[in-house]
């Protein structure tokens, strides 16, 4: 599991398209270019919040998912 402290986070894009707005984060993780669309801009707020929480602590964030290791995986069992 390759880690890195290299990370940037953007504001909120919002799409406003002809049946519903999206709200989505986005981010980098060692120049890889992370985005999680969310329905709600509370929740687009919510997650980009844990992500700067975790830069604050200074966590490292894991390259190949984009999230902080202590963040748990979409992917996990």
């Amino acid at each position: 599991m390759e880690t890195t402290y290299d990370v940037k986070i953007y504001k909120i894009l919002t799409y406003k398209g002809a049946r519903k707005t999206t709200y989505t984060v986005r981010w980098t993780v060692a120049d890889k270019r992370w985005r999680e669309p969310f329905n709600t801009v509370a929740l687009a707020e919510g997650f980009r919040s844990e992500l700067i929480r975790a830069t604050g602590k200074g966590e490292a964030f894991v390259v190949a998912t984009g999230l902080p290791v202590s963040h748990r995986s979409k992917s996990a069992p």
